[in-house]
């Protein structure tokens, strides 16, 4: 028997990159943000792990020659290949492809700042998945304060948000969250549209120094 329930909440949590696409050596930085149409929220206990690539997959395959890839990753009528068999095929060469780095983390708090992390070492390019159990206290008696939206905090010493009072009828809740960062072995340069294009042109025209008329008499 499968239950399906359908809930709608005023609480969102959400764990939000800084950039969706990084380079390779940069550091990634992540923070929980909040959506809450009304109320305060505070996380006690949270848990989180970092799954990232130990090898530069995309190199590998990259430097492989016709001959090394297998017939059945061909794709019929196309020069093309499939890269999920091949990555199959290397793996079952050196089972060290499939390994991954796996490892907790831990959030961080500055002052009053919201709960985030810092990632150093990210020397490899591939996706970084980072998923985060939390639980906390979510008081809907509360106006939305100043700083409340996207902004997530820890608890105060008695487990209850920013501004409680013993009259506050607490909810505890848990969520799940997760986030995708894409390290790139190099950035790619930013398209520039044939407007922007012309646009700059003409700026550089406008700088420009104009030259005299040698025809010009004296």
């Amino acid at each position: 028997m499968v239950v399906n329930i359908y809930a709608r909440t005023q609480l969102r949590l959400t764990l939000v990159p800084k950039a969706a696409v990084t380079e390779r050596g940069a550091e990634l930085s992540l923070a929980v943000h909040s959506e809450i149409l009304r109320g305060r929220v505070a996380i006690d206990r949270s848990l989180s792990r970092l799954l990232a690539p130990t090898q530069d997959l995309a190199k590998i395959v990259a430097g492989l020659s016709t001959k090394d890839i297998p017939r059945d990753a061909l794709l019929e009528g196309e020069s093309k290949f499939d890269t999920a068999k091949i990555l199959a095929h290397l793996e079952r060469k050196n089972r060290k492809l499939a390994v991954v780095r796996d490892e907790q983390i831990f959030a961080a708090q500055h002052g009053e700042g919201a709960l985030h992390f810092h990632i150093k070492e990210a020397d490899i390019a591939g996706g970084y998945h980072v998923g985060m159990y939390v639980e906390g206290t979510y008081c809907p008696e509360h106006g939305v304060g100043p700083d409340s939206h996207h902004t997530v905090r820890a608890a105060t010493t008695e487990g209850m948000p920013t501004g409680c009072h013993s009259g506050c009828r607490p909810q505890r809740f848990s969520r799940i969250l997760t986030t995708s960062v894409a390290v790139a072995s190099k950035m790619p340069k930013p398209r520039v549209t044939r407007k922007a294009a012309k646009k700059e042109g003409a700026r550089k025209v406008a700088k420009a120094p104009k030259k005299r008329n040698a025809s010009k008499r004296r």
